[in-house]
Order: structure tokens, then sequence, then C-alpha cells
């Protein structure tokens, strides 16, 4: 007969958690038995919160750190733990409205992913047609054949013109002055831009975007899913 070591200590959660683990482990009559413990403090209650929505969720936790930190605690002493990815931008969003800094742990924040920023460029460009910058990180995302020496021709363009790179893509274009393939796909991005004012202008802001982030090379930009996350922890401003 093999001797059976349980691992039963633990040294990181208090004694109230534990003792709530326990009861739960206890209706599982398929697990070997073993019973935690550990000779930390009992800790505080366990409080339990059923939110309506996963905002609803995200405020009531975000106000609990708003609090403590009120109180005099460091932010650093607070931590979030989350099964899914999709779980943060809820809580991230009411972090940067509340100014509360932090840091996520085993991955990017939800807005430094980069089809965020993609998403974010497209979008960008559909408010300003002439956004430099969004042009250049979204000319071939997703891929549509436009190398370093079409875009290095746009730009000339746009110099020798004193226009903005979208102007001068779609001048080019019109002149004959791109390749076929490079022409046919630099207007992917300007129809949607242009389309979108006189077919989404009276929607509210939300299902404007949804409209316009539903076209197949945004659909297919944001598909590939990131890597998962442990938790965020905030910080201290600096």
């Amino acid at each position: 007969q093999p001797e059976i070591i349980r691992l039963e200590q633990n040294y990181r959660s208090t004694r109230t958690i534990l003792e709530a683990a326990n009861r739960v482990i206890d209706h599982n009559d398929d697990r070997m038995g073993k019973h935690l413990w550990t000779e930390g403090e009992k800790g505080e209650p366990i409080r339990l919160f059923s939110a309506f929505n996963a905002e609803e969720e995200a405020e009531f936790v975000i106000a609990r750190i708003h609090d403590w930190i009120g109180q005099g605690g460091k932010p650093s002493d607070c931590a979030v733990l989350y099964r899914s990815n999709a779980q943060s931008r809820v809580f991230e969003q009411v972090l940067l409205r509340e100014e509360i800094p932090y840091r996520v742990y085993g991955g990017l924040r939800f807005f430094e992913r980069a089809e965020i920023k993609d998403a974010m460029a497209y979008l960008r460009l559909m408010h300003n047609p002439h956004d430099d910058t969004a042009f250049e990180r979204v000319v071939n995302v997703p891929a549509r054949g436009i190398g370093e020496q079409t875009v290095n021709r746009v730009r000339e363009h746009a110099r020798s013109h004193g226009q903005s790179l979208g102007q001068a893509a779609t001048e080019m274009v019109a002149q004959g002055g791109l390749s076929a393939r490079a022409g046919s796909a630099v207007p992917l991005r300007s129809r949607p831009r242009s389309r979108t004012p006189s077919a989404a202008s009276s929607l509210p802001h939300s299902p404007r975007v949804g409209q316009s982030c539903s076209s197949r090379w945004t659909h297919r930009m944001l598909a590939p899913a990131s890597p998962p996350r442990a938790f965020w922890e905030p910080t201290s401003k600096r």
C-alpha cells in the first residue's frame, strides 16, 4: 500500500477563506479527503455580492478599492482575480475612469493589445480620414498586399502635394499611380469611412461603432485570442 501524503497546510489564505473552501470541497464526494488549514490569522468575513451584469460587478469591486485607498491603504495591496480575458475590459475601464493606476500580470492591458489598437486606429480614421498615424498602423492590417515600397510612394506623394496619407492614397488610386493589386486594396479602408457617416449618422455611438466594426476586415482583425492572464494589481501613481 503506497503512503498518501496530503499537502494541507496553506501559507497564503486566511482561516476564514480556507474554512469556506473546505465547506465547498466537502460537497464533492469523488474527491480524496483533505482538510486545508493555516497558522495564519482568521481574517475578515467573506462578503458576497451578486451583480446584475459585468459593469455593476466592476463598479462594486473598484469602489471597494477606491475606499481602501481613501482610508490610507496602498494600491499595491489590492488585486482582482478573474477567469477569462473578456472580464478585464470592464475593470480596466472603471480603473481608468477613477484614475487608479494598475498593472496586468500574465498578459497585456486590454487597450494595449495589438488587435484593440488596430480597431481604435480604424475608428480614428472613420472620425478623421487625415489621421496619418492611424493610416500607417492599419494600411496593411489585415494583410492586403500593400508593402513598404507602396507605402513609401504614398508618403512621397503626400509630402510633395501637401496631403494626408489617406488623401494621397485615394488620389494615386484615381490616377492609376499604384499597382493594380495595391490600387484594389487601398479602397478597403476608404469605403467604410465614406459610408459610415451617411449610413450610421443617426445611430447612438455604440451601435454606430458596432456597425463600423462588423465589416469583414475588422472582423478578421479581432478574431485572434490573446494569451490568458492571471490578474491585475493596482499600483501607486508615479
